[in-house]
């Protein structure tokens, strides 16, 4: 008898089916998530992880430079405040027919991980969903509208020559707020379509000449609206200002209810 709820590896499956189902999920997820390629992960936590802190830092300030060293006066360590904020869980259900795991056994043949595959697909756009654009149900602050975060006016990027110096107009900001290199751009789809023409009389295209600005790569998402986001929140160079909180990753339960 099958409980709800229960581990996939805890079902009557054989250990490569559950595996195989459970590889292909994930594979799906890091296909479809693009946020998590400019975030660096702080976890997992562990399932039971409902809460975490958020900090809000203070500004570095420069380092000391003397011949003989004396204490620092402003050492980096402090935050100004912490509160702690709840863990929201994102997840789809989908559907493995007992027959096809009965017939995967008896013939000795995979299980088709299609629909996990479909429910992964689903569960990365939704991610990508809340850490872009937040949730103003869940009182979650995405990447495009976190307070006091710097914008500037684009022009528009079909004109040649216009992407490459709005991104360095961006870029100029963050440096002057002390967000140091190197740098990530994630665009809308119509706006990466943009980068793909040709810069005025020349043979190199708009992405090319955007990606040696933004080293950590140029990526597009279907969950950005029309402006474009860059940041320096790109790997584990910066951790300590931006980290994505993970409780538990990618991972696959079953609620079948009582089936014999």
């Amino acid at each position: 008898m099958w409980s709800a709820h229960q581990k996939l590896t805890e079902l009557p499956l054989m250990a490569d089916q559950a595996a195989g189902v459970l590889q292909a999920a994930v594979q799906e997820v890091r296909r479809t998530v693009v946020a998590r390629r400019l975030i660096a992960l702080f976890g997992p936590l562990g399932a039971g992880v409902e809460s975490v802190p958020l900090e809000t830092i203070r500004k570095d300030e420069a380092a000391e430079i003397d011949l003989e060293g004396s204490p620092d006066p402003h050492p980096i360590g402090a935050h100004e405040k912490q509160e702690y904020v709840r863990v929201p869980l994102i997840y789809k259900d989908f559907i493995l027919h007992w027959r096809d795991v009965k017939g995967s056994q008896d013939m000795g043949t995979p299980l088709d991980g299609t629909n996990a595959m479909r429910a992964a697909h689903q569960v990365g756009h939704a991610e990508d969903k809340l850490l872009f654009n937040g949730s103003s149900e869940l009182g979650v602050y995405g990447l495009l509208n976190w307070p006091g975060s710097l914008q500037v006016q684009a022009d528009d990027w079909k004109n040649p020559g216009v992407p490459v110096k709005n991104v360095y107009g961006a870029i100029r900001r963050l440096l002057d707020a002390d967000h140091h290199f190197p740098y990530a751009l994630v665009t809308s789809v119509d706006l990466y379509e943009t980068l793909l023409k040709n810069v005025t009389e020349s043979p190199v295209l708009e992405l090319e000449q955007v990606n040696k600005l933004c080293e950590d790569g140029v990526f597009w998402s279907p969950q950005i609206p029309a402006s474009p986001f860059i940041g320096d929140i790109h790997g584990d160079r910066n951790a300590l200002e931006w980290a994505l909180a993970v409780t538990q990753d990618v991972d696959l339960r079953v609620s079948l209810g009582d089936i014999v």
